[in-house]
């Protein structure tokens, strides 16, 4: 989905940067800036340190570390904290807003409709969120569901964090919650928080006597639960919320709202199973990590996964199922040029337990040493290989439709040396081999199910970023120096300094700037913030936010703007000059005594523009 720029920028006006990253760091004012100045301990996982040095602007609406370089504005902060897309952080910030997302293919009574009804469908596991953590902190903790805690060893902390709750043995506790809102009690049944009765009216309670995992949205929208038994009685052991419009376990993982920025500091994603394998690893200190929902990998899981990184760790129960679970996940993985690892782990263990018996140093390391998953799958395959002919072919036969899943021919051709190596064949037998085979029925399944999952998820807004990387030094100062003040910003329009610029991507960058405020001149303190969106690397439209631009007075920045297009004409004039004199130098040139009058009013100009500068060449 697109969006317009006045959208985008509707968008931007109704919220507030520093609300969103107070959430991650405590702000203080630094006293600059009119009081819009705040800093604080940088948010993002990947740096850490004691003296802050994130400084945010309230009133330009950016973000810029001292320590990290990065910076940004709400989308990009939304982008590398939560790891949504584009299109998705645009959402988010409207539903928050309460500003209708424009739906063009629906008519405009069909959207508003279809909006509210999700949002009432988040708001209801939203309310159920609350009142079961509520209903956990009250129980005395020899309850049966503390008890249960205990034996995990969650601590408070990270029950808080997590939010884990409790639904009681009570068969209408929710239902009589949520009968009070109007018209809900249909739509909490669609999400799985209440049923109707099958004789008679009314509703009862879905979840009861379980421990409660809420489930959260890269989004950070609550969009279902799990719910765990407390008594061998009841069944099944784990209850998931049903698939709805805004619950798909084929597209979710649990724990990716609080995992998103540790993965994309590690720049690596470990999946486990279950949610206390999670929840176990996370207090252990191995925060990189998302469960699936009761599910098979999916396509769409891969997708969602590239956003944040390629290099993935499968770390699965050392039971036949998790062995068979993290088989099937390898075209999966392979399709979507992700890099897969795997550790299994010892017969019937899960990582809850090996936490416990061995310890999270233990399990960082065999994390570290993990073999590519392909491997590990080989190395299964070869189980009670004697080195027949028929059993080779009955081994690449296994193995083609993992090898046609691979996108990246250099990993290919790599995998294909290592089954040549351990079946005692060429690789070039192996590659014709499988070269000719078609994939088998399961994963031509698999390709299909990608492709419809591919039509239903979320289109990436192409966004073409302009490349300021090769603009000069004294272009990035220039540009910085007119985000300062507008007074500075007037004398770059007056003087037409865009002529001036030495690059193009220079030029573009001045030009956005200079529209953008011609636009829109009583909203000169957004122009910082419209450009993180629109410029890479960002830190160099940020420059003006740290020392010494920042603590530049009014006179200040306007000298050193006439002081930047003066060495930006002088550049150019030597560039021409340069030109007129290589031009000059070859015989077969023409006009020379044109040339050479070129030259001179070249040189003429430069000495001019010295004088102007107080020196002499």
């Amino acid at each position: 989905m697109s969006f317009s720029q006045d959208f985008i920028d509707k968008v931007l006006e109704a919220n507030d940067l520093v609300d969103y990253i107070s959430q991650d760091t405590q702000l203080k004012s630094s006293g600059g800036g009119g009081g819009s100045q705040l800093m604080g301990i940088c948010p993002f996982p990947d740096h850490i340190e004691n003296t802050p040095s994130f400084s945010v602007s309230s009133s330009k609406q950016v973000y810029h570390c001292f320590g990290c370089q990065k910076s940004g504005n709400i989308i990009t902060y939304l982008r590398e904290m939560r790891g949504l897309s584009f299109p998705e952080a645009i959402e988010q910030l409207a539903n928050k807003a309460g500003i209708p997302i424009p739906k063009d293919e629906m008519p405009r009574r069909e959207v508003d409709k279809e909006v509210s009804r999700k949002k009432e469908m988040v708001a209801l596991n939203e309310m159920a969120r609350v009142a079961f953590h509520k209903n956990l902190m009250e129980l005395p903790k020899s309850h049966a569901v503390w008890q249960y805690l205990q034996k995990r060893e969650f601590s408070e902390e990270i029950i808080a964090e997590f939010e884990l709750g409790y639904a009681p043995d009570d068969w209408e506790q929710l239902s009589k919650k949520i009968m009070g809102r109007s018209k809900s009690l249909e739509l909490a049944s669609q999400v799985g928080l209440v049923r109707k009765r099958n004789k008679g009216t009314g509703f009862y309670d879905l979840f009861r006597n379980r421990l409660m995992f809420p489930i959260v949205s890269h989004k950070d929208e609550c969009v279902g639960f799990g719910g765990r038994v407390l008594s061998k009685e009841d069944q099944p052991k784990y209850l998931n919320s049903p698939d709805s419009d805004v619950f798909h376990k084929g597209r979710l993982f649990y724990g990716l709202d609080k995992a998103a920025k540790y993965i994309r500091s590690a720049d690596k994603v470990v999946i486990v199973e279950g949610y206390t394998d999670l929840i176990a690893l996370y207090q252990a200190g191995i925060r990189c990590v998302v469960a699936t929902l009761g599910t098979a990998l999916t396509a769409q899981h891969a997708k969602l996964l590239k956003r944040y990184t390629r290099n993935v760790y499968v770390l699965f129960d050392g039971d036949g199922a998790g062995r068979r679970a993290a088989e099937r996940s390898l075209p999966i993985l392979l399709t979507e040029g992700l890099f897969p690892k795997g550790l299994i782990l010892p017969d019937k263990v899960d990582p809850d337990e090996f936490l416990k018996a061995e310890g999270p140093e233990e399990l960082r390391r065999l994390l570290s040493t993990s073999p590519d998953l392909f491997e590990l799958i080989l190395i299964e395959n070869l189980k009670g290989f004697g080195g027949h002919a028929s059993e080779k072919v009955q081994i690449l036969e296994k193995l083609t439709p993992v090898l046609h899943s691979i996108t990246d021919k250099r990993l290919l051709g790599l995998y294909l040396q290592s089954i040549a190596g351990r079946l005692n064949v060429t690789p070039e037998w192996a590659w014709k081999s499988i070269k000719n085979s078609k994939p088998k029925e399961p994963q031509q399944q698999a390709t299909a199910r990608q492709k419809t999952e591919d039509n239903q998820g979320v289109r990436e807004l192409p966004e073409s970023l302009i490349d300021l990387s090769k603009a000069t030094k004294i272009e990035i100062e220039l540009i910085n120096v007119c985000l300062l003040n507008e007074s500075a910003l007037q004398m770059v329009i007056d003087y037409e300094a865009g002529a001036e610029m030495a690059t193009a991507t220079g030029a573009q960058v001045l030009g956005l700037i200079v529209e953008r405020y011609g636009q829109m001149p009583s909203k000169f303190d957004t122009l910082t913030a419209y450009l993180q969106s629109r410029v890479e690397p960002r830190e160099l439209v940020a420059k003006h936010l740290k020392k010494p631009l920042s603590e530049m007075e009014s006179e200040g920045a306007k000298k050193l703007v006439n002081e930047c297009v003066k060495r930006l004409k002088a550049a150019k004039l030597r560039q021409k000059q340069r030109e007129y004199a290589n031009k000059l130098a070859d015989p077969s040139s023409k006009n020379m005594a044109e040339q050479l009058e070129q030259i001179m009013n070249i040189h003429k100009s430069r000495h001019s523009l010295n004088r102007e500068n107080g020196s002499e060449e």
